[in-house]
């Protein structure tokens, strides 16, 4: 590609050798004068122009980006103990008050496909608060198959695009991936079961803070939303016919 561009008082044709970074799919644009206008005494002459950084939404879902947040996630506790004493508390609360029934502990159990569960959390986030340890719940089930790592938004952070939720960077954002890092789902930022409570609740603030733990059944029904959408993934995993013919099951 080439195209006309003046700097600091040098015009001329130049051109642009883009390369890509797979982290966050930018694009850096490097460029350099091949010919100078004539009145200007021709020639060829380097010249500086600031770097541009351009979002490739093709990129976003590709495995190696996907790879590569998940490799720099944390475990859950880890994640927990990066909030301040008070959010910490609010967290193990809720994980305090939340179980797997009997049945749900077997089938957890039974995955026999390893997955990976990625989640864009708040750790101030009051939805995350009341969410994510159940889904911590959950992976506890079965450890040798599911994967749990969290990436923390920063309060005043945005998600990429393809991550935002009714034009907003909601959390928590949860991605599902295969054990070689295919996108297989995402869901977030409330389960049914968790937007029917708040809008019972909607004289309370937009987003809900945590501070108190959500009442049994909500959580029981929330746990119960979660559990299904793993199950669902889990199958997904278990029928697919690239890793049937992997397992030769």
């Amino acid at each position: 590609m080439q195209f006309r561009a003046t700097a600091r008082g040098v015009s001329g044709i130049v051109s642009e050798p883009a390369t890509t970074s797979p982290r966050y799919a930018e694009r850096e644009l490097h460029f350099t004068v091949l010919h100078i206008d004539p009145e200007l005494g021709g020639g060829e002459c380097p010249i500086e122009i600031a770097t541009i950084y351009e979002y490739d939404s093709a990129a976003m879902m590709k495995t190696s980006y996907l790879a590569d947040q998940f490799a720099t996630g944390l475990p859950y506790d880890r994640y927990v103990k990066t909030g301040t004493d008070e959010q910490q508390r609010r967290w193990s609360q809720v994980y305090d008050a939340s179980r797997l029934s009997e049945a749900q502990r077997q089938l957890v159990g039974g995955f026999v496909r390893e997955m990976k569960i990625l989640i864009f959390s708040g750790i101030w986030c009051g939805d995350c608060v009341e969410q994510c340890p159940l889904i911590h719940r959950i992976a506890q089930g079965n450890p040798g198959k599911i994967d749990l790592r969290f990436v923390e938004r920063p309060r005043d952070g945005e998600l990429v695009p393809e991550l935002r939720v009714n034009g907003g960077s909601r959390v928590p954002a949860v991605l599902f991936l295969s054990e070689d890092n295919e996108w297989c789902a995402t869901a977030g930022d409330r389960t049914i079961h968790r937007y029917r409570a708040v809008a019972l609740r909607k004289l309370g603030p937009l987003c809900p803070t945590g501070i108190v733990a959500p009442e049994k059944e909500e959580l029981d029904a929330t746990l119960g939303d979660w559990l299904n959408e793993v199950e669902r993934v889990q199958l997904m995993l278990r029928l697919t016919p690239r890793l049937r013919q992997k397992y030769q099951d």
